[in-house]
C-alpha cells in the first residue's frame, strides 16, 4: 500500500510505503535552534562541500581559486562553467581598462594636433585665427559706427526739442501780444463809435467834440494839436495791420512745427 501525500507527526510524506510511515513515526520532531555537531560530523560536512566544489569545476584544475558555492549557485540559477568567476571578472576589468587607455590616447593625440599643429595644418590654423581676429575687429568698427550714429541722432533730437521749446515760448509771447492788440482794438473801436455818435448829434454845429476852455495860467498861443477823430482812425488802422501780420506769422510757425 503506497501513500502519495499525507501529514503524520508534523512531517510531510509525498511518496513511500508503510516502512516509510513507521520510520517517520519513530523519528522525533526536529528541535528548533542550532544543533551542536561533533568533530566527525563537521569533517564529514566539510568533505561533502569539497566534493561539491570539485563537481562544479567540471575538470578545471584551478578548483581552489574558484569562489563558487554549490548551494548558492544553484539556488540563484547561475550556470556552472569550467572557468572561475574571479578570473572572468578580472578579464573583463582588464579589457575595459585597455579600451579606456586607447580612448585616452586618441583624445590626447587629437588635442595635441589641435593645439600644436604641424605643416599645412598649422598654416590653416593661423589663417583661421587671422579671419576670426578680422571679424572681431570689423564687429568693433561696426559697433563704433552704430554708437556714433546713435550719438548724432541723440544730438538732433536734443536740438529739435530745444527748438520746439523755443517755438513754444515764442508762440506764447505772440499770443500775449495778440491779446493785448485785441484789447487795444476794442478800445479804439469804442472810441471811434463815440466820436461818430458825437458828430452825428444834431446839436453839434461844428461836427466835433466840445472842447473845454483852457485855464488862466496857460495863456498864449496854443500849439496845434491833432484832432481826436483822425488820430483814432490811424491808430485803429495800425492795430488792425499788426494783428494781421501776427496771425500770418503764427500760422507759418504752426505749419513748421507740424512738419
Amino acid at each position: 500500500m503506497t501513500i502519495r501525500e499525507g501529514l503524520i507527526g508534523g512531517h510531510i510524506i509525498r511518496s513511500g510505503s508503510i516502512r516509510c510511515i513507521i520510520n517517520t513515526l519513530k523519528t522525533p520532531r526536529k528541535k528548533l535552534g542550532r544543533k551542536k555537531l561533533g568533530r566527525k560530523k563537521r569533517r564529514r560536512r566539510r568533505g561533502f562541500r569539497g566534493k561539491a566544489k570539485q563537481r562544479s569545476s567540471y575538470g578545471n584544475k584551478n578548483v581552489g581559486s574558484s569562489k563558487l558555492r554549490w548551494g548558492h549557485a544553484w539556488r540563484r540559477g547561475a550556470k556552472l562553467t569550467g572557468k572561475a568567476v574571479s578570473s572572468g571578472g578580472k578579464d573583463d576589468f582588464s579589457d575595459e581598462l585597455t579600451k579606456l587607455r586607447m580612448a585616452n590616447e586618441e583624445l590626447k593625440k587629437k588635442l595635441g594636433e589641435s593645439i600644436n599643429p604641424t605643416g599645412d595644418d598649422k598654416i590653416m590654423y593661423l589663417q583661421r585665427e587671422i579671419m576670426e581676429l578680422r571679424k572681431q575687429i570689423a564687429g568693433k568698427h561696426l559697433d563704433e559706427d552704430v554708437i556714433l550714429a546713435l550719438q548724432a541722432q541723440i544730438g538732433e533730437l536734443k536740438q529739435s526739442a530745444y527748438m520746439k521749446t523755443n517755438f513754444e515760448k515764442e508762440i506764447a509771447g505772440l499770443r500775449k501780444e495778440i491779446g493785448v492788440l485785441r484789447e487795444q482794438n476794442e478800445q479804439i473801436k469804442n472810441e471811434s463809435n463815440l466820436w461818430k455818435e458825437e458828430a452825428a448829434r444834431p446839436g453839434n454845429k461844428r461836427g466835433s467834440v466840445v472842447i473845454g476852455t483852457p485855464e488862466g495860467t496857460n495863456r498864449g498861443t496854443p500849439k496845434p494839436q491833432w484832432t481826436g477823430s483822425a488820430r483814432a482812425v490811424s491808430l485803429w488802422i495800425n492795430g488792425r495791420r499788426n494783428i494781421e501780420i501776427l496771425e500770418v506769422s503764427i500760422g507759418w510757425l504752426i505749419s513748421k512745427l507740424r512738419h
